[in-house]
């Protein structure tokens, strides 16, 4: 892999998630996402698909593809001190742009 030089203007690492609400599967109940302006809160336990970007800028590297993921209950705002938040995520990669790390593959053989 070739790392790039660190520049303080860009950040290391970027990941956007794109929800179609309307292309969730037929148990997920869309009524159950409560909003406001300022935050947002999706039913929990319950699996939801989305497109993602990934960039990894010191790495040269770029990923686009489809996440599956489900994610747990979370009682407290992530603004919160401590909060707890987990997720399950399955990665299929759809595109992939940069110098594959083969390192762990090569190991494994």
């Amino acid at each position: 892999r070739n790392i790039s030089p660190d520049a303080p203007e860009d950040p290391a690492y970027e990941s956007a998630w794109y929800f179609d609400l309307n292309e969730q599967d037929k148990g997920f109940d869309i009524n159950k996402i409560v909003y406001n302006g300022t935050h947002i809160t999706l039913p929990s336990f319950n699996k939801m698909h989305a497109g993602y970007s990934k960039k990894y800028k010191h790495f040269q590297e770029e990923e686009t593809g489809i996440v599956t993921l489900f994610m747990s209950d979370n009682a407290y705002s992530l603004l919160a001190h401590f909060p707890k938040l987990s997720f399950v995520e399955k990665y299929h990669t759809l595109t992939f742009k940069g110098k594959k790390d083969i390192a762990r593959g090569d190991y494994v053989k």
